[in-house]
């Protein structure tokens, strides 16, 4: 094997090895929940009426309850049910279940995720909301949005 080939290959390795330990240290030190304060970065609160969001937007709703069967929550769009509003308390819907969210008195109980609509880019939409308690909705608590996250630039 030449000289040249062998030392590519030799830090080829050792850049793998050294991914690997920072992957390592990386997980080690994420959080298991992440606690939040609902009362920050509101942009709704209430239990009916507009919400307008842009593509980029990644919202998390929280209500003052104990549990899912204390909530009932829609969110429409020109009449019909956005299809990018993820339920956690809808017990027949795929992401029940899926909160993710900490705040103490608050139960992380939705998302509304404009960001997923790939026909929706440009300019905004107005959602309606509807709810049985009082919920307050807020810009996603880690920064631009976890879903946009790995684009690196926002």
């Amino acid at each position: 094997m030449h000289g040249g080939a062998k030392w590519t290959l030799i830090s080829g390795a050792a850049l793998m090895a050294l991914g690997i330990l920072l992957m390592v240290i990386g997980a080690a030190s994420a959080p298991d929940e992440m606690n939040v304060d609902p009362t920050e970065g509101v942009v709704f609160s209430g239990t009916s009426g507009e919400l307008s969001v842009t593509p980029w937007n990644y919202l998390s709703v929280f209500a003052q309850v104990d549990s899912c069967e204390e909530i009932a929550m829609s969110v429409d769009v020109s009449g019909d049910p956005y299809p990018y509003f993820y339920d956690f308390c809808d017990a027949s819907g795929y992401d029940y279940g899926d909160a993710y969210y900490r705040a103490d008195g608050w139960l992380h109980v939705a998302d509304i995720v404009p960001n997923d609509d790939y026909e929706f880019q440009e300019g905004t939409m107005t959602l309606d909301i509807t709810s049985n308690v009082e919920v307050s909705v807020i810009k996603d608590p880690t920064g631009t949005s976890i879903a946009a996250a790995g684009f690196g630039f926002f």
